[in-house]
């Protein structure tokens, strides 16, 4: 989680919302490391040949929150859920692209080998997703520390700092949404 004081990142959040000019570029400043660490830990957790790098990702994610018109967040909790749910969207889309080129969308022969390893792993991968979906509405913080610590890759304590609970409560939750997840997926482990 970011070396920067955190009351100065919800105070350059404020701004923002206020529309002040440079007020976005200081808070990327501010928080660009910890969005790359995000980016380089989430994509070494998924081991699928992909070829998205850690840079692309953060930019990507940039687009995706800054490209709102108005962006608001109260504070940086806010912040960096929307950062993890812009890592979780960018990984499910690009696994409903490779599912779609698997079934046809393509139209280019590939020989089998790897690829059908990646085909499934997309595949669950939008599994998991609309298994998230469920457990969101069902267990909204539970939802969000799954978000934190799969997507984002947050600690058990900066996930309570970021959510405003203790670690205890972190693991608690993150054993319930792991046990929830599992038998929605049908007993596959999901983290």
């Amino acid at each position: 989680m970011s070396q920067a004081d955190p009351s100065e990142i919800t105070r350059l959040l404020h701004e923002i919302e206020r529309q002040t000019p440079g007020a976005v570029d200081q808070l990327i400043g501010l928080v660009y490391a910890d969005l790359r660490s995000i980016a380089e830990n989430r994509m070494r957790a998924t081991p699928n040949g992909d070829s998205l790098q850690p840079t692309a990702m953060v930019h990507e994610v940039y687009l995706r929150i800054f490209g709102k018109p108005n962006p608001s967040w109260p504070d940086r909790r806010y912040f960096f859920r929307a950062a993890a749910t812009a890592v979780r969207d960018i990984l499910v889309e690009r696994a409903r692209r490779a599912v779609s080129l698997k079934r046809g969308g393509g139209r280019e022969r590939v020989p089998l080998g790897d690829t059908a390893l990646l085909w499934e792993e997309s595949e669950s991968a939008l599994r998991l997703s609309e298994a998230l979906a469920a457990l969101g509405e069902r267990h909204p913080r539970q939802h969000e520390v799954v978000e934190l610590k799969h997507f984002a890759m947050l600690t058990e304590e900066e996930i309570g700092l970021t959510l405003g609970i203790s670690a205890v409560t972190v693991r608690r939750d993150w054993a319930f949404a792991r046990a929830w997840l599992a038998q929605r997926l049908g007993g596959s482990r999901t983290a």
